[in-house]
């Protein structure tokens, strides 16, 4: 048997479809296991000892092509998919594309969610996405496609893989660190930068404890990180742009605590059970906190304020507007809800977690 997920969203959601690929594997141990993701997220796949082969669409060569090389870049994947003879194909992605595929792939079952078009009619199976289903947790979200197959979650952990960095980090970490991811490809999921400098203060000066912040190389994302440095009194050690995705998930492996924005990096830090307070603008926590493997269920219940899962915590503004999902109030591109965060409560987190070990 061989069966094909579809994940195309970004980073942080394909990590979160791991557990799907987990319990598809127990319920079918000798099944061949597929999964198709967009360029740039397969670090989140690569080693996953659920996962047989990697599909990888060229989103972004495709996007920035010309109309004919985009046809030809969306013909060949197609027919990569194709030639793979699936049984199954489940689209975990709301959306058409995914049901397009999962048809002219040839899989004579295919699942996904009811979106109501067209294409949702091209799917064998339809799960509908009733209110308790689009407002769980992405993870419990992607698990409801089981279903389909009249199959029950065995499990909900995210498991992400990568090798030993040791002789890598080397005299470059600390034997004991905060890891600060402050940034997302989104800023307006990103408080001010005063705010991540006055925390990194409060780590290095008052509790003692060193920190090590990381970004993306991505040159806005280093623009703002350079700037907290040079806000802080403090000297945190710092990977602007310079990791992989790999190196970031070793190196929040091996610090006491995790703090950052709803991220990709966020929930990488989840996965290798570091510890985790996150700080959340629009999003909303009850989709997309950081997940605890220990836990069975989320317990993020919470329209907003401060929750907790686990091992991990969100801080997030109790405001009747959040979570709003908006790119900033206004269109601004800046979250009044972040910039106005409650920082004593933070502090309050960051001590009691590293005070728990």
């Amino acid at each position: 048997m061989k069966i094909l997920i579809m994940k195309f969203r970004n980073i942080g959601d394909t990590l979160l479809a791991t557990p799907l690929a987990a319990n598809l594997r127990l319920a079918y141990p000798q099944a061949q296991i597929h999964f198709a993701c967009n360029e740039g997220c397969e670090a989140m796949l690569e080693g996953n000892a659920n996962i047989d082969k990697i599909h990888i669409y060229r989103r972004t060569s495709a996007k920035n092509s010309g109309f004919l090389k985009r046809i030809k870049t969306e013909l060949d994947f197609l027919a990569k998919l194709k030639s793979e003879h699936f049984d199954i194909a489940i689209n975990a992605t709301e959306g058409d594309r995914g049901a397009y595929l999962a048809f002219l792939s040839g899989a004579k079952t295919r699942i996904g969610f009811d979106g109501g078009s067209f294409a949702s009619r091209l799917l064998t199976h339809k799960v509908a996405q009733n209110c308790e289903i689009f407002g769980s947790h992405t993870i419990e979200h992607d698990l409801a496609l089981l279903s389909a197959l009249s199959l029950t979650p065995r499990t909900k952990t995210i498991s992400i893989a990568f090798d030993d960095y040791s002789e890598f980090f080397a005299d470059k970490l600390p034997a004991s660190f905060i890891h600060f991811h402050p940034m997302s490809r989104w800023l307006f999921k990103c408080p001010k930068d005063e705010i991540i400098a006055d925390l990194l203060d409060f780590c290095e000066l008052e509790l003692g404890v060193k920190c090590v912040m990381t970004c993306a190389n991505d040159a806005k994302e280093i623009a703002r990180c350079e700037n907290i440095l040079r806000l802080a009194k403090s000297k945190p050690s710092a990977f602007l742009g310079e990791l992989s995705l790999k190196q970031v998930a070793f190196l929040s492996s091996k610090a006491r605590l995790f703090v950052g924005v709803d991220t990709a990096v966020m929930h990488m830090a989840a996965a290798v059970n570091t510890p985790v307070v996150a700080l959340f603008g629009p999003s909303s926590a009850m989709n997309w906190g950081p997940w605890d493997n220990t836990c069975a269920n989320s317990g993020y219940k919470a329209k907003n304020g401060i929750q907790h899962m686990g091992a991990h915590s969100v801080v997030q503004a109790s405001w009747e507007c959040v979570p709003c999902s908006c790119d900033g109030c206004n269109g601004s591109k800046k979250s009044r809800c972040l910039d106005e965060i409650n920082t004593s409560a933070i502090k309050e987190l960051i001590k009691a977690k590293l005070e728990k070990g």
